[in-house]
């Protein structure tokens, strides 16, 4: 029995709380048993244990980039796509180092140690470019690192050897440019990402991060060492992303 109004109150508040606590443990508890991890390896098919990208399209198949091929996961087995010497219509090399998946949802570009490739997802048919010694016009090295889409529904590649624009079967290059206004100061472009704004950011290994500036078709440069008091930890970035309250 309560003695009086306010001892009644404290008392229920407190009944409330080791109530709303304990549902609030035992779910957790819940959640975190029912969490399990299925391990996918040579023996399930995995073609190469190095696996360096991972895409689903809109049609719920997981694709995987391995050191050793492209991969598509159906949920109960793997289907390899690899390069086959003489034949275009394949992937130009099995080390696959990242995937992106197109604003269709079911166009998968891929870059490779042997070039860009493009899949469709729902024909199968695949298309490549590389670098041509003889034709200025190709992309810059074979080896791509990155790929994005920019506001304007531009295609960018990233190398080892500087960022390009595919225009059609021939590509626009973004020199590296030491210590000059609107470059970018690294020919190693690691990562590409349209942010909500609209706005499209370049990650480098070596020269920070820039923003694209469509107006002027330059970039601006976020480095460690031009931002006194608020400079990123490091010059080399590997990866951007943008999380759901807008920040990068």
């Amino acid at each position: 029995m309560c003695i009086t109004t306010k001892n009644c109150s404290s008392r229920v508040f407190l009944v409330a709380c080791c109530v709303a606590f304990l549902c609030f443990f035992s779910s957790s508890l819940v959640a975190e048993t029912s969490i399990r991890f299925i391990h996918m390896g040579a023996r399930e098919g995995l073609v190469n244990l190095g696996v360096s990208a991972l895409v689903q399209d809109k049609t719920g198949f997981i694709w995987v980039g391995t050191q050793g091929g492209l991969q598509r996961w159906d949920g109960k087995s793997f289907t390899l796509y690899e390069n086959e010497p003489f034949n275009t219509n394949t992937i130009p090399h099995n080390q696959i180092q990242t995937l992106f998946l197109d604003t269709d949802g079911k166009t998968l570009w891929i870059g490779t140690y042997g070039g860009l490739a493009k899949l469709d997802t729902k024909t199968g048919f695949i298309s490549t470019w590389s670098h041509e010694p003889t034709r200025s016009e190709s992309l810059c090295n074979n080896t791509v690192v990155s790929i994005g889409r920019d506001a304007e529904g531009r295609l960018w590649v990233g190398t080892l050897d500087g960022l390009d624009r595919k225009e059609g079967d021939t590509f626009i290059h973004y020199r590296t440019g030491k210590n000059k206004e609107g470059k970018i100061e690294s020919s190693l472009i690691r990562s590409l990402l349209l942010d909500s704004r609209g706005d499209f950011w370049v990650g480098t290994g070596e020269g920070g991060f820039y923003k694209y500036l469509l107006e002027t078709d330059s970039f601006k440069a976020y480095r460690k060492s031009n931002l006194p008091g608020k400079e990123i930890f490091s010059d080399q970035v590997f990866s951007i992303k943008e999380d759901q309250d807008g920040y990068l």
